[in-house]
């Protein structure tokens, strides 16, 4: 019998298991206080603070409630673990999107097209959670987020100044609006009082003129005495009366026509008088109007507060927020923003962005190529123009390819940022 040795099967080849994502528990903790900050809102901090799991006071105040979720997140327990899981329930359409993702490269192209669309929190989530994300990638996000947040605060304090400002220039409207009307009202015054002298002349002349048709009676009656008279002192006496009534007359003609000279000057002044009070309203008018578009603006500038305000609460997209989000019909929008000042762009791009919209730029061909503008147009969803601040042949492009591709287009009547502000109010409207 020959010995052979029996062929053995080959040992099972070892089958990696997939690494597992992060808990919250897992995490460092230095992520944990933005962690909560985007990713809970402050209205879900309060709402979560009511389950009994948690054992908060919902009587805290919101930093005091934010301590301690993130407090909560350090330990291994029940809170953490009901934490977690509320976490991964909220963001979890989005989680094939980042399991499919297996280096650093291909999770910052996942961060950036969320952050492109507000989704800030959805984005930190999966990141700190994902098993292929490195530290060096978490701690570069973690400071591009400081560092946003320091902006955003810097923001809102401009947008408080120029709300001052504006504040101030429109006390300033109302102040020359109430001295106008004070003025027109001391115009008026003297206008009637003018009036009035005039009506008085009237009246005397329309005596003189009775007294000057009884004298023209008395004349006539005295020539036709004098006629009756052929000799005598009678004769005599009755002309030279006759010339004392005619150089009487002469005087009172004299006087009449001085009387109608001076009520046709009076005439024409109360024509000038009328024609300022016509001015004086149309000058009010505009005032108004004034003072209405500046309204408008703050209104528009409250707005955009407001927004940056909810972002910096933890605004985490529109697919999260509903029909409350303040950019909902913004959201994924492609605003195109032509002309501007360059040294504003930044902060076109923050403003439009803050709304919900991705922002792109084209300066109307001072240094970008005229014949970009066209295509940029055609692949943007709606545009906004400052009219103070672009060239006359871009802002007719900008008129005819709207027009053309029937896409909304607001000129704003300038390139500030509270125009701006108002622009994308209008837009959402």
């Amino acid at each position: 019998m020959t010995n052979r040795m029996l062929a053995l099967p080959p040992p099972p080849r070892k089958v990696e298991k997939p690494q597992a994502r992060k808990r919250l528990w897992e995490l460092d903790a230095r992520f944990l206080c933005p962690l909560i900050g985007l990713c809970l809102s402050r209205a879900e901090l309060r709402r979560l603070a009511k389950e009994r799991v948690y054992a908060v006071d919902a009587a805290a105040s919101d930093y005091q409630l934010h301590s301690a979720f993130v407090g909560m997140g350090r330990q291994h327990d029940q809170r953490a673990s009901t934490l977690n899981k509320y976490l991964e329930k909220k963001y979890r359409p989005a989680l094939r999107r980042y399991a499919q993702a297996q280096d650093d490269q291909a999770l910052r192209e996942l961060w950036q097209q969320d952050c492109a669309v507000s989704r800030e929190g959805q984005a930190w989530w999966h990141l700190l959670t994902h098993p292929a994300g490195s530290m060096a990638l978490l701690e570069e996000l973690y400071g591009e987020l400081h560092m946003q947040g320091h902006e955003a605060v810097g923001l809102i304090r401009s947008e408080r100044a120029k709300y001052a400002a504006l504040q101030e220039r429109l006390d300033m409207l109302e102040e020359i609006l109430a001295s106008e009307r004070e003025a027109q009202r001391l115009e008026r015054s003297r206008f009637d009082a003018s009036l009035s002298e005039l009506h008085a002349q009237l009246a005397a002349q329309s005596e003189l003129e009775w007294e000057n048709q009884e004298l023209a009676k008395e004349n006539e009656r005295l020539r036709g005495r004098e006629k009756k008279i052929i000799n005598g002192a009678l004769l005599q006496e009755s002309r030279q009366h006759s010339a004392s009534l005619q150089e009487e007359n002469r005087h009172l003609h004299d006087e009449c026509a001085g009387l109608s000279t001076e009520l046709d000057a009076y005439r024409q002044l109360a024509a000038k008088g009328a024609e300022r009070e016509q001015g004086y309203v149309a000058q009010l008018d505009a005032l108004r109007a004034q003072q209405a578009e500046l309204t408008q603006e703050l209104t528009a500038a409250e707005q955009q507060l407001f927004q940056q305000a909810l972002e910096e609460e933890g605004c985490s997209g529109c697919e999260q927020c509903g029909t409350n989000c303040p950019g909902a019909k913004l959201c994924g929008k492609r605003v195109l923003y032509v002309g501007g000042h360059h040294k504003m762009i930044a902060h076109y791009r923050r403003v439009v962005e803050a709304a919900g919209a991705s922002f792109m730029h084209h300066d109307g061909g001072v240094e970008s190529a005229r014949s970009h503008l066209p295509k940029m147009l055609s692949s943007a969803d709606a545009v906004m123009c400052p009219v103070d601040c672009v060239s006359h042949d871009a802002c007719i492009c900008v008129k005819k390819m709207c027009k053309r591709f029937n896409k909304p287009c607001v000129l704003m009547r300038s390139s500030g940022l509270s125009s701006l502000a108002r622009g994308l109010d209008e837009l959402v409207q």
